[in-house]
């Protein structure tokens, strides 16, 4: 292990402890990503999954969409990593969903991929096809002009 990887992620755990008992939502999460983030790193996968569940939830709290995509995707990578497909399919599938509602159609696209690898392995072709079709929809919908009026001005 690496110490410096070791050391930050104490240094996360002591943050996420201080936030809490502050109440600060938003080192809180921060925090929890980070954790996440250097346990993914550190190969402590089911660590990293809670870091990024709570991570998600305290995103969507603070009306934090972009937190809360990148959160979930990372989720559903720990739940891939363990041979949870079943359960990786909600976070990204979520993920995906606020993404396009965000239009924020490069992290939808990746996520699609992830889903469409997923339901290939587990031979859910249905499934992998209409994600295809997803993938198609949204480089249409990223390719249209923006609406008159959409500009900030």
């Amino acid at each position: 292990m690496d110490r410096n990887q070791v050391d930050a992620l104490r240094f996360y755990q002591h943050s996420i402890a201080l936030s809490i008992q502050d109440t600060n939502m938003l080192t809180l999460q921060q925090s929890l990503q980070s954790a996440g983030q250097v346990s993914m790193e550190l190969g402590k996968i089911e660590d990293a999954e809670g870091y990024f569940k709570h991570s998600s939830q305290m995103a969507g709290k603070l009306c934090n969409p972009h937190a809360k995509i990148d959160a979930m995707e990372r989720q559903g990578q720990c739940e891939w990593q363990l041979g949870k497909f079943k359960e990786a399919q909600e976070p990204w599938t979520n993920g995906k969903n606020l993404a396009r509602k965000f239009a924020h159609h490069q992290r939808a696209y990746f996520i699609l991929d992830r889903l469409i690898a997923m339901y290939s392995i587990s031979a859910m072709s249905r499934q992998a096809s209409e994600c295809e079709q997803e993938k198609l929809a949204i480089a249409n919908e990223a390719a249209a002009p923006a609406p008159a009026g959409a500009a900030y001005g």
